[in-house]
Formats: C-alpha cells, sequence, structure tokens
C-alpha cells in the first residue's frame, strides 16, 4: 500500500515572510517595497523543497526547510535588506532586530507551559512551579486564575519540575528533559494533603528505570528518631544510599507497589554513611511515590 502523501504548499513560507513584514509594520522605501520582497523570497524557495513529499520524509523536509529559512533566507538575505534601512527607518530597524531576537531563542532555549488541576479537574491558582538543578532553583513562576503558567528562555538541559500548592501535596516530575528549541507541556493533577499526621509527604513521578536522588537535609548521623514514610503507587522500586554522581540501585530495600513503609529510617537497613537517598524505578512506566519524613 502506498503511503499518503501530501504537499508542503508555498502558500506557506508566503504567509510566513507577510507575517514577518506585517508584524514589524514595515515601511519600506521604494524600490524595497514589501511586494518585491516576498516576490524574492518566493522565487528563493520555490526549490525541490517544495514539492511532494511522501509522509515518512515530512518531519526531515520540514527541518531543512526550517535550516534554510533561519540561515539563509534570515540571516543571509532578509538582515542584510533590513540593515540598509538601519538610519532611515530606525524605529523600524529596531523592531526588526528584536523579533530576530526572539526568532534566535527559539533555536537555542526551549519553554515549559504547565497546567495544575485538583483531582475534580479544577484550576489551582497560585501554585508555585519551579524547575530545579542540582538542588537549586533555576526558574519558578506561579499560575494565574486558570491554573496555567509558562515560562521562556530555558536553557536546555534535565530538570526536576517540582509544583507546589497551600492544602495539596507538593508534586516532582523527576529529571524532564528540554531540549533545544522544544516545548513541553505538562498537565499536573494535585492531591489533597491528606498524608499521615505530622509526614511531610511529596510525591514524585520517576521516570522509566531512572533515580529520584533525596538528599539528607539532618545532621549526620540519621537521627535514630527520623521516621520516614514511603509509597510506590503503581511499580516497584528498590531503595538505597548513593554518593554523587550515583548509578542506579542494584540492591537495598524492596519497596512493593502498594505496600506502606512508615517507620524508622534506620529500619531500611541500609548504609547510612552515605548522604543521599536513592530511589530507582524498576519498571518501564513512569513510578509515582509518596514519601516524605517527620523527625520530631
Amino acid at each position: 500500500m502506498q503511503e499518503p502523501e501530501f504537499t508542503i504548499h508555498r502558500n506557506c513560507w508566503l504567509l510566513f515572510v507577510s507575517v514577518v513584514l506585517e508584524t514589524t509594520k514595515v515601511s519600506f522605501v521604494a524600490p524595497l517595497d514589501t511586494a518585491a520582497l516576498v516576490t524574492l523570497y518566493m522565487t528563493a524557495i520555490d526549490d525541490s523543497r517544495a514539492a511532494i513529499v511522501s509522509r515518512s520524509s515530512a518531519k526531515k523536509q520540514a527541518e531543512l526547510n526550517l535550516k534554510n529559512i533561519m540561515d539563509n533566507l534570515l540571516a543571509l538575505q532578509l538582515d542584510t535588506m533590513a540593515n540598509t534601512l538601519r538610519f532611515k527607518n530606525s524605529e523600524w530597524w529596531g523592531q526588526y532586530h528584536q523579533s530576530r531576537e526572539i526568532i534566535d531563542l527559539g533555536k537555542t532555549f526551549t519553554k515549559l507551559r504547565a497546567t495544575t488541576k485538583d483531582e475534580q479537574g479544577n484550576p489551582i491558582k497560585g501554585a508555585t512551579v519551579s524547575l530545579i538543578q542540582n538542588d537549586e532553583i533555576k526558574y519558578t513562576k506561579k499560575t494565574d486564575p486558570a491554573g496555567k503558567v509558562s515560562i521562556v528562555k530555558i536553557k536546555p538541559g534535565n530538570y526536576n519540575i517540582r509544583v507546589e500548592a497551600k492544602n495539596f501535596l507538593p508534586q516532582t516530575e523527576v529529571d524532564a528533559h528540554f531540549a533545544p528549541g522544544a516545548e513541553k507541556n505538562h498537565p499536573f493533577i494535585l492531591k489533597s494533603d491528606t498524608g499521615p499526621d505530622g509526614f511531610n509527604i511529596e510525591e514524585f513521578n520517576i521516570p522509566p528505570n531512572g533515580s529520584l536522588i533525596i538528599p539528607f537535609q539532618v545532621p549526620n548521623p540519621i537521627p535514630l528518631s527520623l521516621q520516614i514514610y514511603l509509597l510506590a503507587k503503581n511499580g516497584n522500586a528498590v531503595i538505597c544510599t548513593t554518593i554523587l554522581p550515583a548509578t542506579p540501585c542494584m540492591a537495598g530495600y524492596n519497596l512493593n507497589q502498594g505496600v506502606v513503609y512508615q517507620g524508622a529510617i534506620t529500619g531500611l537497613g541500609l548504609d547510612w554513611s552515605k548522604p543521599n537517598l536513592q530511589i530507582t524505578n524498576l519498571t518501564s512506566n513512569t513510578l509515582n511515590v509518596e514519601a516524605g519524613t517527620n523527625d520530631n
């Protein structure tokens, strides 16, 4: 069976150039009017890349077209023509320059769009969404009345996404990857804070075969009074202690799905000379874990 095909229309590129020119409200002096520029650019891109392509190669073709737009049409041609108006129309040139900076940021930075709701589907206003790297908050912002938040200009890399709101269990997405130029959309459903009295419970989502590292925020050695609460809700995990850089737990305390551990942290039988508690996901799915301590 032949694979379905679709056409990358040249009108898409016409629309792209038109939007750039219209957004910046360009008022070129003759002969560099808008129509002439659009004609110039349509001639430049009217090549084999605009032909009919198969679905399997569509993504690759789109990436090539985008690279051509960014590296050739914009950087080498439109930027050059725009610079001729730097002194003739300085106000427009400044607006154009700002627009190009935004376009360039889109290639190297990334963005997070998140929504926060309760278990009944109601938006949570004022929830704090933070991106954490190496135990340091790199970006943070609060949700709007619709429970939405947008964080832009994020440097590519891996972050823990932590969401906190009053009367709800904090939730952390562990080791979320932000690729250059990508946009991550993430919904969060927060649960009411109904954990055991005296425990500071948090929710963690651990990626498949990944690990959660929890540095001890207590003096070493571990006080015998420290109580811990652990629950793996949808799979099995193994718990160990580690030093950084860490490797997945190969042995330790087995935390089985749906079985709560609540008691002295020393009851886990681990090596407490190491400063970090590590929970390794043994499944091929994202593992939801509730964890907390009570050192009173």
